[in-house]
């Protein structure tokens, strides 16, 4: 009955996910296009599905692991399901170099994926965007075994659950947290991301967590305090470590320990969010960069 009600509401969930992506492009793109304005924001995209294209290196080993590991487990197998786990981690982390050559390879002869049209400064920042994006693909890879593990053990209402969530708040909260943290101070950052969290949480009909609210700030507050210790580097690089860290600290470490301490849930599960931060990590490493270049929003800002 529990496998049932699992893959009924994980097959809702999933045309409520699909219904919120279409809604949540309608609503992001126009607001994007005029913050980056038409050339940065087409060239996001056409670097984005560029190297969405090398996802197809997957190959469907996600199905064969998940077909395997339920087989296993109905033998009550637990040494072949370890086995199996260190195979598919082998598996796609060798995917990942791959992926991971190939993108540095597109990322070094752009002239295959632009052939005219673009500046210097323009090249330049696809460089970057490439970069950004091949690496974190590469990190997925891996990565992505943690998820086939929740399909397998058939937790359908989590995952999509997750999707969803991811959907709708990422572009709509951490950007903006890390702007403040960025622009105005570490303790912009953290107020914004508390208060960003705290909105949500009400409006979605949830109770407030002290510690992910804590953990929504911490991005904006680590980011903000590492823009401000990082004066001597270069800008990208600078954005780099502060966005990073900004996530590391605020959704791998405490967003991770308070699923785990008030929700028990199992590491395993939580090692998902890995992949996840990075991936976000890295288009708001993007974005923010964009935005800073950005000279009508940088006018507006010191007024």
């Amino acid at each position: 009955m529990k496998h049932h009600n699992q893959l009924r509401s994980g097959s809702l969930l999933t045309y409520v996910q699909m219904t919120l992506n279409i809604i949540v492009s309608i609503a992001y793109t126009p607001f994007m296009l005029r913050i980056l304005g038409k050339s940065e924001y087409g060239l996001y995209s056409t670097v984005a599905s560029t190297i969405a294209i090398l996802s197809v290196l997957s190959l469907g080993f996600g199905g064969s692991y998940v077909r395997y590991y339920i087989l296993y487990r109905k033998e009550k197998a637990d040494d072949k399901i370890a086995r199996l786990n260190g195979l598919f981690l082998i598996v796609f982390s060798v995917i990942g170099l791959i992926a991971l050559a190939c993108g540095l390879y597109l990322t070094f002869h752009l002239e295959m994926v632009f052939k005219t049209g673009l500046t210097d400064a323009e090249y330049h920042t696809a460089r970057i965007l490439m970069l950004l994006l091949t690496a974190n693909l590469a990190v997925s890879f891996p990565m992505s075994v943690f998820s086939n593990i929740i399909s397998a053990q058939e937790q359908f209402v989590f995952l999509k659950a997750t999707e969803i969530l991811r959907t709708v708040v990422s572009p709509l909260v951490t950007l903006p947290v890390l702007l403040a943290g960025i622009l105005f101070g570490p303790w912009a950052g953290f107020v914004v991301g508390m208060v960003a969290d705290i909105i949500g949480g009400v409006l979605a009909g949830y109770a407030i967590n002290p510690l992910i609210t804590l953990g929504a700030g911490a991005i904006g507050l680590v980011a903000g305090l590492a823009w401000q210790k990082l004066p001597g580097l270069r800008t990208g690089l600078r954005l780099q470590i502060s966005v990073l860290l900004g996530h590391f600290v605020g959704s791998m470490v405490i967003t991770s320990l308070a699923l785990r301490i008030f929700y028990g849930y199992p590491w395993a599960t939580l090692a998902v969010r890995i992949p996840n931060a990075l991936i976000l990590a890295a288009v708001n490493t993007v974005l923010l960069r964009i935005l800073l270049e950005n000279r009508a929003l940088m006018k507006m800002v010191k007024k």
